[in-house]
């Protein structure tokens, strides 16, 4: 990144900067005889970032594909290597972790086999155990991953969730048979959490079955959670700052020092245990303590009036209060904001903050142009 990375107009030279002075210093976005420079750099970015966790490096590969889907659109040969980069961004990615010595037999042969099938998109990480990774970057992906049975042991991944182990280098080759045919070994019966940093300090889990149908709320620190089982579970593990609760989602930021690859295998652990539990996310005398929908409104519409608008009107911006359904908060943003490839995190970063540190209750915060899946009424999709 630091090397590489044009920081005035985006992509990847082809050279680093403290390489011998050049007559002109190439960088590409489409492919000539060799691959373009952005594209491939994007690649290695988005593994690493995957497998490490790492936001910074899976935020540098999207950059790229935005920039490059002109080029996309218009030629699929010169943009061949940015929609490899696509293809994997989009996945699905299996993060498959080996605990075993690569000087051993059994896994050695383990190894060859995988790399001798067609897995383009897989990321590998193999070692004897957690405790022989050097790297701060890689520990993330062995936490709470060991060797069993003194034999070979494969984890399966994606996305923070990972089937059960895999042990010995049958069942391995089965996984991988599974794998190249698009199948997943994860039983019918199995939950599956889906991952998506939103920043450092805020990631966004989705969950294959709703954990609070059609309802929402906002834990804003660990004392407000007692009652509530799913929360005290969060909040129970070290870093957790805050967890909103929203259908099928849970939106959680940390203060911790540790990347999302690591705390979320245990954040996802820990909504897996409670879905077993039978128990409810929300306590019914926290929701009896909620304000009403019209308290919100007005609460929410000062904060606009008073801090938020005054605010984004220096840029031409405007944000909206468009309706207010139980504690779900839905706003417009418009002027200057609207389309502005910064809104998610303006939305995060100022707004949902300034409206949660005033207005006690509120639940889920939506933005009615961003969010145009799932339980969003507002959602009209633009017509081209």
């Amino acid at each position: 990144m630091e090397q590489f990375h044009d920081e005035q107009e985006g992509g990847f030279f082809y050279t680093a900067n403290d390489h011998e002075p050049l007559i002109a210093r190439n960088k590409e976005i489409f492919d000539n005889a060799t691959p373009s420079s952005s594209a491939m750099a994007a690649m290695a970015l988005l593994r690493l970032g995957k497998l490490c966790g790492n936001t910074t490096f899976l935020e540098a590969a999207e950059e790229v594909i935005r920039e490059g889907t002109g080029v996309m659109e218009r030629s699929a040969i010169g943009g061949a290597q940015l929609l490899v980069v696509l293809d994997m961004k989009l996945g699905p990615t299996p993060e498959i972790v080996i605990l075993g010595d690569t000087k051993d037999e059994e896994t050695a042969a383990l190894l060859h086999d995988l790399r001798h099938r067609f897995l383009p998109n897989r990321i590998l990480a193999c070692a004897a155990s957690a405790d022989d990774i050097e790297s701060v970057n890689l520990k993330g992906a062995f936490v709470g991953k060991e060797q069993l049975n003194e034999s070979v042991t494969v984890y399966v991944c994606e996305n923070f969730s990972c089937q059960q182990p895999v042990i010995g280098q049958q069942a391995a080759r089965e996984t991988w048979e599974q794998l190249v045919k698009g199948t997943s070994s994860m039983s019918q019966d199995e939950i599956s959490i889906t991952a998506e940093p939103i920043t450092d300090a805020s990631c966004r889990f989705t969950i294959s079955e709703p954990i609070y149908p059609n309802q929402s709320f906002a834990f804003m620190a660990k004392e407000t959670a007692t009652g509530s089982p799913l929360a005290e579970r969060l909040f129970e593990i070290e870093g957790i700052s805050r967890v909103v609760v929203s259908h099928d989602e849970l939106t959680i930021n940390k203060t911790a020092d540790v990347e999302w690859q690591e705390i979320g295998k245990t954040v996802g652990a820990a909504i897996r245990d409670h879905i077993a539990s039978g128990e409810p996310a929300v306590s019914d005398s926290a929701r009896e303590e909620l304000p009403s929908a019209e308290t919100i409104r007005e609460g929410v519409q000062h904060v606009l009036d008073t801090e938020i608008n005054p605010s984004v009107a220096g840029h031409g911006g405007v944000v909206n209060l468009i309706n207010v359904q139980d504690n779900t908060v839905f706003i417009q943003m418009g002027g200057g904001c609207q389309g502005c490839g910064q809104a998610d995190v303006t939305l995060k970063f100022g707004i949902e903050n300034s409206i949660r540190a005033a207005v006690p209750g509120v639940g889920e915060i939506l933005d009615v142009t961003d969010h145009a899946a799932g339980r969003n009424p507002y959602y009209t999709p633009s017509k081209k």
